[in-house]
């Protein structure tokens, strides 16, 4: 982030660089005061180059004395001990820096000199050299006393500009941005250099402060309230914050009413170590919540409280949950453990090792393991969390061509069934080789030609008679990220969907999901049409 004391120290030295030359040589009577803003860049650049030449001239004086044979002359260099105690050349100026509100000041101080020449004698040249030099006395031998000679004043000013806007008036009603909404985020993400976002509270509305570093400059945006999802043509309900973190803060507050001993963090950009947790979540019987990339959201923070938990697993490495986020964890007084790998695949590994403990204490063991592709699979992953967090059984994340030898060892050694959820476009058939070469078993695959019929199958195989679904974006899942564990808690599907679903999705809705009472159905997060959402209430409603 810009730091704009560092650009006013950095901006303000140019209209005066023929003035400190000057200044520093011929130390007049009179101070010379300097005004420069923060933002003439290029003087303050030229100011300070020229402070750096004045803090590399040196006393070097002769100077006058008498002993008993009468008055000499001594040539010398002045010194002064270092911090380390040896003896370094003094300086004649001064520099000294203090900040005083949105002003710094600079003060050059002359420490008591005068320039004189001196003539020597040059055996080389057979003659006399005119050597310049720095007394620190007068012509009559007396100290020079200190004085101030120039001061400059660099003045920050304030180019920020703050804007304030409604939530309603940057969404549609099915939360994609409406057309004012898009060009903002379209301006910010062609000048973004970096940006701060932080939850702000107004009275009993919440919002959500971006300051946005651009290329053109620093503004301040914040969005107040929630994006209004219109779910009065549908008895389906939303789950549906400004951004993932409340997203997953009203799923936690839709299943965990009473409160939880446990909490799952995921990162911000964790979704796949998201999507595998889902069966531990649900094992523990804990909500997921996320964080932010740079610390605890607001709405996170009081959720914790809220659910009066005792204990956080993170799941991800520190560039998914930062160690900043460990601290303001621990520093809620909360009991901290990480669970995370070298990437999405160990990181699943580890869960599902995890996972085999909390089992065994219960008197339970790993039955059935659940792979998906670590990449190209997200989608695969959400479509069965439900059943495998309903199932307590593992979710593993795999290269789209290979199985770790490790995780194949492991997986012999429970003798597990194992399903792979998705089609060739994100586990190739050479895993399911592998994995049958490694347990000597016939391993299943439920997958489709895309995900959207992956997740059909899914809901087929998996979902019969559900009284009620969730309904969820097919690309972007960064929102259903916590979808996964109330799916499960619920035991109803996850339909993947944003501007339609397919026919084999409709028919598997239409076979399995037998009711819908408003209560059991949700939208979760934003993005998805209202069309959609009207189209599969309209399902039900018909086969109801």
């Amino acid at each position: 982030m810009l730091n704009k004391k560092t650009v006013a120290m950095a901006m303000a030295v140019a209209t005066i660089a023929p003035t400190v030359a000057p200044i520093v040589a011929n130390a007049a009577e009179n101070v010379t005061e300097i005004q420069v803003s923060s933002g003439e860049t290029e003087k303050i650049a030229k100011i300070n180059a020229e402070l750096e030449k004045a803090k590399s001239i040196f006393f070097t004086n002769d100077r006058k004395t008498t002993n008993s044979q009468g008055e000499y002359t001594e040539v010398y260099a002045k010194y002064e001990k270092n911090d380390m105690g040896t003896n370094v050349n003094v300086p004649v100026y001064k520099i000294e820096r203090t900040v005083e509100g949105s002003q710094e000041i600079i003060k050059v101080i002359d420490k008591g000199h005068r320039e004189g020449y001196i003539t020597t004698w040059n055996a080389e040249t057979n003659r006399n050299d005119v050597v310049k030099v720095t007394y620190d006395h007068d012509e009559a031998g007396n100290d020079i006393k200190e004085k101030l000679v120039a001061k400059i004043t660099i003045t920050t000013k304030s180019t920020v500009n703050e804007y304030e806007i409604d939530a309603k008036e940057l969404f549609k009603t099915n939360g994609k941005y409406n057309e004012l909404g898009q060009r903002l985020v379209d301006y910010i993400k062609a000048n973004i250099v970096n940006c701060k976002q932080e939850t702000v509270v107004k009275g009993n509305t919440t919002g959500k402060k971006l300051t946005v570093i651009g290329q053109n400059g620093t503004f301040i945006v914040t969005v107040w309230g929630n994006p209004v999802v219109n779910t009065e043509d549908s008895t389906i309900g939303a789950l549906a914050g400004l951004d993932r973190c409340e997203t997953a803060v009203q799923v936690s507050q839709e299943g965990w009413k009473n409160g939880s001993d446990t909490v799952i963090l995921a990162g911000w950009d964790g979704l796949a170590d998201g999507l595998a947790v889902t069966p531990l979540a649900s094992a523990i019987d804990a909500p997921i919540l996320i964080s932010t990339r740079t610390g605890l959201d607001a709405n996170t923070k009081s959720e914790i409280d809220r659910l009066n938990a005792s204990n956080v697993i993170i799941v991800g490495g520190e560039k998914t949950v930062t160690p900043e986020v460990e601290k303001q964890l621990k520093a809620m007084g909360l009991n901290v453990k990480r669970i995370a790998g070298e990437d999405r695949m160990r990181t699943s590994f580890a869960i599902a090792k995890e996972l085999e403990e909390v089992l065994s204490a219960e008197g339970k063991e790993i039955s059935e393991v659940f792979v998906a592709g670590g990449y190209n699979g997200e989608s695969d992953a959400l479509s069965i969390s439900s059943n495998a967090g309903k199932l307590e059984q593992p979710i593993l994340l795999v290269e789209k061509n290979h199985v770790a030898d490790d995780v194949k060892e492991w997986i012999n050694g429970k003798l597990p069934r194992v399903t792979v959820i998705g089609g060739d476009y994100a586990v190739e058939s050479s895993v399911v080789t592998e994995l049958e070469g490694a347990t000597q078993k016939v391993v299943k695959r439920v997958g489709g030609k895309n995900a959207q019929e992956t997740n059909a199958y899914v809901i087929d195989m998996y979902h019969d008679n559900s009284e009620g679904l969730l309904i969820a974006q097919d690309k972007n899942l960064v929102d259903a990220l916590a979808a996964g564990p109330l799916a499960a808690k619920k035991d109803i599907p996850v339909v993947l969907a944003t501007n339609n679903i397919s026919n084999s999705q409709e028919k598997a809705i239409l076979k399995n999901v037998v009711k819908n009472d408003g209560k059991s159905s949700y939208q979760i997060g934003h993005g998805v049409t209202r069309g959609v959402v009207r189209y599969i209430q309209e399902l039900l409603t018909a086969k109801n």
